[in-house]
């Protein structure tokens, strides 16, 4: 999906709210390094850390981040890069999301909430692509969508992709992460992040990491920086 109808849908708002995607206000946003996401050292998960979990390193660019003004300009004189790791697989072989009908979809698996959304947009179906998020941001993704030229916009973005892969998937605090690859048909591939979180009605999107600065690194290195089995 195009990066900009994706952070439109999922990680900010701002069509809703008082700003624009491009103008997120980062200056009152807490700097906690352990809530903020940019660890000194080591890993961010550490109170939760199983020794045995397989981890995955995210490196982002500085200059990629949407919270880059977060950053000391110490940090981003010193250096241009910025490093995570995370329990997560990255897969031997990717997992090709299908397309489904609405009266096949089921959100009883991560896998399958995205082959679910997916279909919803590609079919342009407002209800469908709603019941794919959880209760509490529904309302506003329905809202979102009143703008009938998003609805189409994102609808033909989904037409144009040949394909989509499950690259791997991240593991951080009460969310899944998914990293899924898209293939279009005029040889463009495009990598990104999409969170998840296992509900009482099974798994379903989230914004909740809207403004989580661990995942905007994650979201970052998936899209243009460099993802490494640890």
């Amino acid at each position: 999906m195009n990066k900009l109808i994706y952070f439109i849908v999922l990680l900010s708002y701002c069509v809703i709210t008082s700003c624009k995607v491009s103008a997120i206000n980062v200056s009152t946003l807490p700097l906690d390094i352990k809530d903020a996401g940019f660890p000194v050292e080591g890993n961010v998960n550490e109170e939760h850390e199983n020794t045995n979990a397989k981890k995955i390193i995210f490196r982002a660019k500085i200059n990629s981040l949407w919270f880059k003004d977060s950053i000391s300009a110490a940090d981003k004189k010193n250096k241009d890069i910025i490093e995570i790791s995370l329990e997560g697989e990255m897969y031997d072989k990717p997992q090709k999301i299908v397309d489904v009908s609405k009266g096949k979809s089921n959100n009883s698996t991560p896998f399958l909430l995205v082959s679910s959304y997916f279909s919803a947009n590609k079919k342009g179906d407002l209800n469908w692509i709603v019941d794919n998020f959880t209760n509490e941001e529904q309302s506003n993704v329905r809202d979102l969508f009143k703008n009938k030229k998003l609805l189409q916009d994102s609808q033909k973005d989904l037409q144009s992709i040949k394909a989509k892969y499950l690259k791997g998937e991240v593991h951080y605090k009460d969310y899944t992460i998914l990293l899924i690859e898209q293939r279009y048909k005029n040889g463009k591939n495009v990598t990104e992040a999409i969170a998840c979180k296992q509900t009482s009605e099974g798994w379903k999107l989230t914004n909740d990491l809207g403004n989580d600065k661990t995942f905007d690194i994650v979201f970052a290195a998936v899209a243009n920086g460099e993802v490494i089995k640890e």
